[in-house]
């Protein structure tokens, strides 16, 4: 079972008007493009995903009178961030063209997956002896863990709309900079995943 729900963190509408309030100035009256206040704007663009989970457990149990295969179903919640590192984001201002360059990284995990701990439950077993260790029980639900952050990083809508999500909070903050000095800026993308093709 994987149900899979995505929220944003809307706090970066409220922190804009006061993002932009501590700006940098390009001059005495015309606000500066600040590339450190864009990163941390993006440090807030997150979607934190919520799924559940089903780790499976299955090992042969030895007897004097034979083998016995026992299989363990573990049913869980976890939430894990995903979103674009902002330590990797590259900005570059041309103020003599108004133009404003960014290179984005792919996005990623930004955390480990967070186990909601009253959410384990075992939903069926099978097997002579189905009693299961705490210790083995964890490391099916890190392993069950590894394969779905594997399927979440390859799910290409999540993906998309982590991107979409941090091109929407820069453009903004651009334009509301832009609105400030009387200044139409241009932005331009690029993709480190491009770029590193292209050499």
């Amino acid at each position: 079972m994987k149900n899979i729900r995505c929220y944003a963190v809307y706090m970066v509408c409220l922190l804009m008007p006061v993002l932009l309030g501590s700006c940098k100035k390009k001059t005495a009256d015309v606000p500066a493009i600040d590339t450190e206040e864009m990163r941390n704007i993006c440090n807030l663009a997150v979607m934190e995903c919520y799924y559940n989970n089903v780790a499976t457990l299955s090992k042969e149990d030895s007897f004097f009178w034979g083998k016995s295969e026992k299989s363990h179903w573990i049913e869980y919640t976890a939430t894990i961030k995903v979103g674009v590192n902002a330590s990797q984001i590259e900005i570059s201002v041309d103020y003599d063209t108004d133009t404003v360059m960014i290179g984005l990284p792919q996005p990623q995990n930004l955390t480990d997956p967070n186990i909601v701990e009253d959410s384990i439950k075992s939903i069926s077993s099978e097997g002579l002896k189905t009693k299961i260790p705490p210790k083995e029980r964890f490391e099916a639900i890190d392993k069950a863990n590894d394969n779905m952050v594997n399927d979440l990083m390859k799910n290409e809508t999540l993906m998309n709309n982590a991107e979409k999500r941090v091109k929407e909070i820069l453009k903004n903050y651009v334009d509301q900079i832009g609105e400030l000095s009387g200044v139409e800026y241009k932005i331009i993308w690029k993709s480190k995943e491009e770029e590193s093709k292209g050499e």
